[in-house]
């Protein structure tokens, strides 16, 4: 069977996401409007209420500017507490270097106070300073303990990324079983990369036994999700006739799908196939890609 570069994704799903916040309790400040409530409640020392406020402070709402001191000043107190949620905000803006110079080291601090302390953005974060050595050496073991904690707890990205740490294995951690393992896991519940890159498994043999019917399975069902990977793939499939009749329609519309998130090599590729075809067979494959709408699965 003709061989050609099959697209995977190593890139590390970075999610600093703003902090999930429960609302503060409003006691005392129920007559107050909201903001000089919420105001209160931080100067009353409630971390939550604190945590809220820098967030307006961060993105200038509620009737607040836009003000990164501020921002790090009650960050800072809700942190002190403890309080995690704070802790891990403050490790992205000493990681962005928003309002403060950048510092990994001290992001790093933050993040490892708040995930002792179970919070998983901070424990999301831990795991990707480890891989990418952010502020510490590159540590695949740490980035896997930290990916594996998470998946523990179903989460989905988790799952898929500690896939990737296996896969490309740097510090001595690649296990191919493993990585086909763990994407199987994100996979069967609906997460489009992961799909794509077992098929990518199957496709190779790496990590499981070679089998074409399963690596076009896989890539099938990411390629409807709008994965741009996956389509490119399955074009390839249907191009070299790789468990699937030959058809240069088929591979025409993936590839066009593919090329239109801007992936060059199926612009290529898509271009190679249309050489083959008639004016009318591209109208009509134009028209089928056109008519294409994702499927998203429902992540279980």
């Amino acid at each position: 069977m003709p061989a050609y570069p099959v697209k995977t994704a190593f890139g590390l799903l970075c999610l600093l996401l703003a902090c999930a916040l429960p609302a503060p309790a409003q006691t005392a400040f129920t007559n107050l409007p909201p903001i000089t409530a919420l105001q209160a409640q931080a100067k009353a020392g409630d971390p939550q209420a604190q945590t809220a406020l820098a967030a307006a402070y961060l993105s200038g709402t509620q009737g607040l500017p836009q003000d990164d001191s501020l921002a790090l000043k009650w960050l800072r107190r809700a942190a002190s507490h403890p309080y995690a949620p704070a802790q891990t905000q403050l490790g992205h803006l000493y990681q962005a270097g928003q309002g403060v110079k950048p510092d990994a080291k001290t992001a790093l601090k933050w993040y490892h106070q708040a995930a002792d302390r179970g919070d998983k953005d901070a424990e999301f974060s831990l795991a990707l300073c480890y891989r990418n050595g952010v502020g510490v050496p590159p540590d695949a073991a740490q980035a896997a303990k930290w990916f594996r904690l998470l998946a523990a707890q179903g989460d989905v990205i988790a799952e898929y990324n500690l896939g990737l740490c296996y896969d490309d294995g740097p510090g001595g951690l690649q296990d191919f079983p493993e990585a086909a393992k763990w994407y199987r896991v994100a996979a069967d519940r609906g997460y489009s990369q992961a799909q794509n890159n077992l098929g990518a498994c199957y496709y190779n043999g790496q990590g499981v036994i070679q089998n074409y019917a399963e690596a076009v399975k896989w890539y099938q069902r990411a390629a409807n999700q709008g994965n741009s990977d996956a389509q490119y793939n399955l074009g390839r499939c249907y191009d070299k006739g790789l468990f699937l009749t030959p058809s240069d329609p088929d591979a025409y519309v993936w590839l066009n799908l593919a090329a239109a998130q801007g992936d060059a090599d199926a612009a290529l590729e898509r271009d190679n196939v249309a050489a083959r075809m008639t004016h009318d067979q591209i109208i009509a494959a134009q028209q089928r890609a056109a008519a294409f709408v994702p499927h998203p699965e429902v992540v279980k």
